[in-house]
């Protein structure tokens, strides 16, 4: 099993997304964490199909500190 983290230090910026799923492409992570979201809970939810995980839990950020995603696929716990 395959575990990507990043802190992407927010997912606002398209250059940002991009570099998120060039990773996912080239290393093909099972389960995906990503901290420092700094975003809504809906848009982060609306990458799944981007990244080509199927599903995501996120913490969404308060104030100045961070948001959390956790990113996977249910194939990966077969």
């Amino acid at each position: 099993m395959n575990l990507l983290c990043w802190n992407c230090q927010g997912l606002r910026q398209p250059r940002t997304v991009r570099e998120l799923e060039r990773l996912v492409s080239v290393h093909k992570p099972k389960l995906l964490f990503v901290s420092e979201t700094h975003n809504h809970q809906k848009y982060i939810e609306s990458l799944w199909w981007r990244i080509g995980l199927k599903h995501v839990i996120t913490v969404t950020e308060e104030g100045k500190g961070g948001g959390l995603a956790l990113f996977w696929d249910e194939s990966s716990f077969y």
